[in-house]
């Protein structure tokens, strides 16, 4: 059962790690770079800004980069009605965050998310943008109102990095994968202890006929570890005619032998 649980939870701590801020510097809106030196530019992704799309009785325009879309220079989104002039903000540069979910190349994904927009009864409209390599050309789309907060897609095959950072040495997994893997290797030697007891238990029994505490694989050796471990590390002199053999004396002068190809301790 333990095994069997180990590739989701695994997979939970890879979704949880992965994500990384996109840090913006300075003034520049639409470029930002993570920790690993990764690089995304809004201007090179396929677009030509101002972009539009209607959408019920609303037409919406994004310019991340020129300050342009609203009637104020601080809207990043705006919603204007197709039948009057009135227009609404939906988000603006001064109240957003950028978030990189997978920076892969091949499969990059990464959102935006401005705050900020004019508000109703004291709650302020949001826009959230997600971009995703796809193929073909690179599109902006309208997804769906969620109370006050607008989503909006931008798909096709110019979503690539402006500049790869650390991942062209060759890491393709996306971000520090450092965590998913040492807590992979974790459960690994954990399930591989588990079963060494109990495939070794069993075989004690039904093989040897062993019963109460000696049906634990070699009890003597975990008898005595405790004692082995106060003395910290020793001097393993290796047999000459086995390199998988060795041999020491502990603190009360008794000699040990250590055989690791069979992992069987024996005094």
């Amino acid at each position: 059962m333990f095994l069997l649980l180990l590739p989701l939870v695994v997979g939970i701590a890879h979704v949880t790690w992965s994500a990384e801020i996109c840090s913006v510097s300075g003034d520049d809106y639409c470029r930002c770079s993570t920790s690993n030196g990764l690089t995304l530019d809004l201007r090179h992704i396929g677009l030509s800004y101002p972009e539009a799309v209607e959408a019920g009785d609303y037409v919406y325009i994004y310019t991340p980069c020129t300050l342009s879309a609203c009637a104020t220079s601080t809207g990043a989104m705006c919603q204007d009605a197709l039948d009057d002039d009135f227009e609404y903000i939906i988000g603006k540069y001064t109240s957003f965050s950028w978030e990189v979910t997978n920076d892969d190349p091949d499969n990059l994904q990464f959102e935006l998310h401005y705050g900020g927009g004019d508000e109703v009864k004291g709650s302020a409209r949001e826009a959230v943008v997600n971009f995703v390599k796809g193929a073909g050309e690179t599109k902006f789309s309208y997804d769906r109102q969620d109370s006050l907060i607008y989503y909006f897609s931008v798909t096709g095959s110019g979503i690539t990095p402006y500049n790869s950072g650390s991942r062209s040495s060759g890491n393709s997994s996306g971000g520090d994968v450092s965590g998913p893997i040492g807590l992979s290797l974790i459960f690994l030697a954990l399930g591989g202890l588990v079963a060494y007891f109990v495939v070794g238990g069993i075989f004690m029994y039904t093989k040897r006929g062993a019963r109460g505490v000696e049906v634990i694989p070699n009890y003597t050796f975990w008898k005595d570890l405790p004692f082995l471990l106060k003395g910290s590390a020793v001097n393993c002199t290796m047999d000459a005619s086995n390199p998988c053999k060795c041999s020491f004396i502990d603190e009360w002068g008794v000699m040990w032998g250590i055989d690791i190809s069979d992992y069987f301790f024996y005094p």
